[in-house]
């Protein structure tokens, strides 16, 4: 029988802590306000989306791809994050303005093809939770959402977060662009190493 609680449970813990999504949505809302930083948002949920419908489809197949895909994955994820940590440490001006002027949604639509938790979270939930019990294509179509969905709430809390802190964040911006690297180093850190 599934079990909704601990399904919804292991999504909220897995979306919601801090991670390559997470970590930029609340860097986004502080740099380019909420209203701004939903294209962002709204291009993770869309990305997010579709690959959870890819890794429901194809879950099949892509079990005996796992391992390789993975250590491509790891490498490739945690390259990506360390220079978003970069970026968000050292080139703070750039980093802004190039953030005003362009749409976020393809870069958060793009990031989520690299960023090996989404990965790493879809073949868990799908693998561990939904195929034992459901197996229609509207069954796996809706739980895809469902599993973008719960992301999604996580993601528009982070840049709540980070526009609730604005002020907190321009006093003290150094040290917490540099938290916000730090965050990000220990993100790579732990897609490389698990």
């Amino acid at each position: 029988m599934f079990n909704w609680i601990t399904f919804l449970i292991f999504c909220v813990t897995t979306t919601y802590t801090p991670g390559p999504n997470t970590v930029l949505s609340m860097n986004y809302g502080r740099l380019v306000g909420f209203k701004r930083s939903l294209s962002f948002i709204f291009g993770i949920f869309t990305g997010f989306t579709l690959l959870m419908i890819l890794i429901s489809f194809f879950m099949k197949t892509l079990e005996a791809w796992i391992p390789a895909l993975t250590r491509v994955l790891r490498f490739l994820g945690a390259l990506y994050i360390l220079y978003l940590a970069w970026k968000t440490v050292v080139s703070r001006a750039d980093f802004e303005k190039q953030s005003t002027a362009e749409s976020l949604f393809p870069k958060g639509f793009l990031i989520q093809f690299i960023n090996p938790k989404v990965y790493f979270y879809g073949i868990t939930a799908i693998s561990g939770f939904i195929l034992p019990y459901f197996s229609t294509a509207g069954e796996l179509l809706g739980f895809s959402v469902i599993l973008a969905a719960i992301a999604l709430v996580g993601n528009i809390l982070w840049s709540l977060f980070g526009v609730l802190f604005q002020k907190l964040f321009s006093r003290h911006e150094k040290p917490l662009r540099i938290i916000m690297g730090l965050l990000l180093v220990y993100c790579a850190y732990m897609i490389f190493t698990t």
